[in-house]
């Protein structure tokens, strides 16, 4: 049976974390918890818990094929086939199948700038932060690759880009067994520590990834935005 952390619900797990500080005789005022205390509550977060409630924002024409197919990890090719479907040659004839590969080929060349973000999905641990000012790019343009290469082909695709995707928020629930660990559950020990200290807290902006599919099942919902601000 699933287990699930949501960190926005702070009444389901407050009194879990209370008592484990207790049991730890940690001083929750004390703004330096050593690293075997962060370490405990790191174990005890991976154990008791199956999975974490993470947030990813996107935008799209099609949300029935994410319901239907899950989110799937970040392709420079699938980016860029989706690109050609949103800017069709029936709508757009000047974007020809030449003008197209060409930029097409030309961005395959940075393999480096490719390689950093494939095969990840990203996630954070609150939907706010998705729509703060200088994060709303994946709102308002689907991702980095989308809009960079929709970029590359000059004119005003940007802005037909932006009138036909969706901004959407989804919620899901992340196994834990599939986050790269050290990062994202430090940073959520981090995070559990400094709600308890600071009435003032902020949630880490910082974002933690999976290589493998969400599937439609452990997508809890999702949200479409109709007001944003696009960087």
């Amino acid at each position: 049976m699933d287990c699930v952390f949501d960190f926005k619900d702070s009444d389901s797990w407050l009194i879990d974390i209370q008592n484990f500080f207790e049991k730890h005789n940690v001083l929750v005022d004390s703004f330096e918890f050593e690293d075997k205390i962060k370490e405990v509550i790191k174990q005890y977060v991976i154990k008791r818990f199956t999975h974490i409630v993470y947030y990813h924002g996107t935008a799209t024409d099609n949300i029935s094929s994410y319901l239907q197919n899950g989110i799937l990890p970040s392709s420079v090719q699938n980016r860029i086939e989706y690109a050609r479907q949103l800017l069709s040659r029936q709508e757009f004839p000047q974007i020809t199948d030449e003008l197209f590969n060409q930029k097409k080929n030309e961005y395959l060349q940075d393999t480096r700038y490719i390689l950093l973000n494939e095969g990840k999905i990203y996630f954070v641990l609150d939907a706010d932060i998705l729509t703060e000012e200088g994060s709303t790019y994946y709102l308002c343009y689907g991702g980095e690759h989308l809009a960079s290469f929709v970029n590359s082909l000059g004119g005003t695709y940007m802005y037909e880009l932006r009138k036909k995707l969706k901004p959407v928020i989804f919620k899901c629930k992340v196994p834990i067994n599939l986050l790269e660990k050290d990062d994202a559950i430090s940073t959520l020990v981090d995070d559990i520590i400094a709600f308890y200290q600071c009435e003032d807290f902020f949630v880490s902006s910082s974002a933690p990834y999976i290589m493998s599919k969400i599937e439609p099942e452990c997508i809890l919902g999702y949200e479409y935005i109709e007001s944003i601000q696009c960087d």
